[in-house]
């Protein structure tokens, strides 16, 4: 009743957000129950977060809604808190949820990190027909190819096998779902694929991108040629040097700036042991024998290598770690720091929820 997908055109939820909503992850569907029915409800997703080798584990908060008779009664938030003690208990390092609200903020997840959003019109594509490649659609015999490019790929969460073939085969066979792939072959060779949608009245969406980024491009004007569209629409994290340096020099600019998602930091401790290789690489091992987090009251101390940071709470590490949204700070309000931080930012991609 609340996100109503039906009346949108779109799929079943269990369609669209296969990851949560199947038996298995039943214990992670979280409801309230009064007059003898559901009238609140919450999906979390639990996987790992692979930054530049490091690994994080990651969960994911999303379908928060209360149906419009029991709504301002705390149901929803007592949801939150509950969804994010259990993440806090099992080490869960990462958490993002979908939507900017004070429901999430009040539960200490403030939007962090940066996107940039591009508009790409076929015009400015026009250049990589001189490229030599061939697309294709993904079929199911693809994708170990798929998950090869998808591996090489510095930013990304840990999928199984069968995880990929839930998350994107049984999607694109399933006709309800408005999703398709593509994969871009160089001398016969699989470099890069996509994987995007395409609403009525609205620009192609690129769900996920890997590989190849010149490569990711000839795929998305290939569709655009094959479909007809003018206009297709990507999101670009802010370390995706490459990709933003192409868009760049295509003369594309970004329409926005904004947070993937409203992001929170469940389990500071286990955050910082995820974080420590990452550090090591950046800034020295020596540099960060002395990394230590303190809790003092509702806030924390960081020490590393001579530095201290007094941290309120957990917005404050989120915001040191992953920046906030049209926020340059300073370097030396990082101090020692700077060189590493923020680290890069969480997308979706095809584990949106």
């Amino acid at each position: 009743m609340v996100f109503n997908f039906r009346s949108k055109g779109l799929p079943s939820v269990e369609k669209l957000l296969p990851q949560a909503f199947n038996m298995e992850n039943l214990e992670n569907i979280r409801v309230i129950i009064e007059d003898g029915r559901v009238v609140s409800h919450l999906a979390i997703w639990e996987g790992e977060l692979i930054i530049y080798g490091c690994m994080f584990k990651v969960g994911m908060i999303g379908c928060v809604c209360t149906h419009p008779d029991y709504r301002n009664r705390g149901y929803a938030s007592a949801l939150v808190r509950d969804a994010i003690e259990k993440l806090r208990r099992e080490e869960v390092s990462i958490l993002m949820i979908s939507g900017i609200r004070g429901l999430y903020r009040r539960a200490g997840c403030i939007p962090a990190g940066t996107l940039y959003e591009f508009i790409i019109t076929k015009k400015s594509l026009d250049w990589i027909k001189n490229l030599k490649f061939d697309v294709l659609p993904i079929t199911e015999n693809l994708l170990p190819e798929v998950i090869r490019i998808y591996q090489r790929e510095p930013v990304r969460y840990r999928r199984s096998l069968e995880e990929f073939k839930t998350l994107l085969i049984d999607r694109i066979l399933d006709e309800s779902v408005p999703l398709t792939a593509y994969m871009t072959l160089m001398n016969g060779k699989p470099i890069a694929y996509i994987a995007t949608s395409a609403l009525s009245n609205r620009p192609g969406e690129i769900w996920e991108y890997a590989g190849s980024r010149y490569a990711v491009l000839g795929a998305i004007f290939r569709l655009m040629e094959e479909c007809g569209s003018e206009l297709s629409r990507i999101q670009i994290p802010f370390h995706d040097y490459e990709m933003l340096s192409i868009m760049e020099m295509a003369g594309l600019k970004p329409s926005r700036v904004k947070s993937p998602a409203s992001i929170s930091i469940p389990n500071p401790n286990a955050f910082m042991e995820s974080f420590r290789p990452y550090l090591e690489e950046r800034v020295g091992e020596k540099s960060v024998q002395s990394l230590e987090l303190m809790a003092e009251g509702s806030g924390f101390r960081l020490r590393v290598c001579g530095s201290e940071f007094n941290l309120r709470g957990i917005t404050d590490m989120v915001r040191l770690f992953f920046g906030e949204p049209e926020i340059n700070p300073q370097s030396d309000e990082r101090g020692f720091l700077a060189h590493a931080l923020p680290i890069p930012t969480p997308i979706y991609g095809l584990n949106y929820l």
